[in-house]
């Protein structure tokens, strides 16, 4: 089952990374860097869409590859185990309808 998260989670690294930059689809995102309480370990995959377009393809591929994330804004109001978040998928700090993410 491991092995199969593994596969599933490079897939969606690959997939992903022909639209969005290496450097907002990152392995092992420690979420302390993200959460208002400075806490919180490693996520498996770590995902920040910056455009609606980048946002509409990363959650297509995500249904696709059936691979289970959690969403999370901002990062405040939440605390953080591994075991909760093993892939993230980051949406912005803010939205704001009239100029998309923020």
């Amino acid at each position: 089952m491991a092995n199969n998260n593994n596969q599933n989670i490079k897939a969606l690294k690959e997939a992903l990374l022909e639209k969005l930059p290496s450097t907002r689809v990152r392995e092992q995102e420690l979420l302390c860097h993200h959460t208002t309480f400075k806490i919180g370990g490693p996520a498996d995959l770590f995902i920040e869409p910056t455009t609606m377009d980048e946002l509409s393809f990363t959650l297509r591929t995500i249904h696709e590859l059936q691979v289970p994330v959690t969403i999370i804004g901002g990062g405040s109001n939440i605390f953080s185990e591994r075991r909760w978040y093993p892939r993230c998928c980051r949406i912005g700090s803010t939205y704001d309808a009239n100029h998309g993410l923020q």
